[in-house]
């Protein structure tokens, strides 16, 4: 949670994470990258009463899947939307 991060601010602050840890090169042999490489996923809200946290972090998870479809080491970012339909 990064309260006050518009998705400019978010992507940048997990893809500094991302390239901090690649750049430590800690081991991995049962990497393709053989070291250890983290996956990002971000969402962004302007929260409102209705929003439930549960529902944000989803769409992080979204996603954090969709990094990891695509190879993995990255960040992917999902715009969230808030579900009408749970009023």
């Amino acid at each position: 949670m990064l309260p006050g991060n518009p998705e400019k601010g978010a992507i940048h602050v997990a893809e500094l994470i991302r390239s901090v840890v690649e750049g430590l090169q800690i081991e991995h042999h049962q990497s393709e990258a053989k070291v250890v490489t983290i996956s990002i996923g971000v969402s962004t809200a302007m929260p409102t009463n209705k929003t439930k946290p549960e529902s944000i972090c989803g769409f992080a998870d979204k996603a954090l899947y969709r990094s990891k479809v695509a190879g993995r080491n990255k960040v992917t970012f999902i715009t969230y939307e808030e579900d009408d339909s749970s009023t």
